[in-house]
């Protein structure tokens, strides 16, 4: 509630956007996924219920969410299931489609493959065509390597 006052607050600065009943769903989204990650770290699925009378980590709502995901799903479906989780609710309070949250990917990869080609490409050269072919501007570098090789 408090966090919600204050954007009312600090709305009246420019930029900040106006409180939308989606932002709100959002929030309570990424603040349930932050209390079953909490949950997480300090309990198994199995003592989800005693740690939670504890008063530790997540509370009674993380551990139920915990005991949920790791019965239902296994420990590699609850960890997919906590990645998607913290998706959905970081698009849902940005108020974007998850394809947009993810633009810097496209060119992740393709740099990733330039550099992948670019590798392969010095692998596959001869004694000193690497220097012909403007790979590598040291000459002394291919002859470095044909001698190693015994040619």
């Amino acid at each position: 509630m408090l966090i919600f006052g204050l954007w009312l607050v600090f709305r009246k600065i420019e930029r900040i956007p106006p409180l939308s009943i989606e932002r709100v769903v959002g929030s309570l989204i990424l603040f349930f996924w932050l209390l079953t990650i909490l949950h997480t770290f300090v309990a198994t699925a199995e003592t989800a219920e005693a740690v939670a009378l504890k008063g530790i980590g997540g509370g009674y709502i993380g551990g139920k969410f915990q005991w949920v995901l790791w019965i239902g799903f296994g420990s590699g479906g609850a960890f997919t299931a906590l990645v998607a989780w913290l998706g959905i609710g970081i698009a849902i309070l940005l108020d974007k489609p998850v394809q947009e949250l993810f633009f810097w990917l496209g060119p992740l990869f393709a740099w990733i493959r330039k550099l992948l080609k670019q590798a392969h490409r010095f692998k596959r050269t001869d004694t000193c065509s690497c220097f012909d072919r403007g790979i590598h501007p040291d000459r002394r570098f291919c002859h470095a390597r044909s001698e190693a090789r015994g040619g």
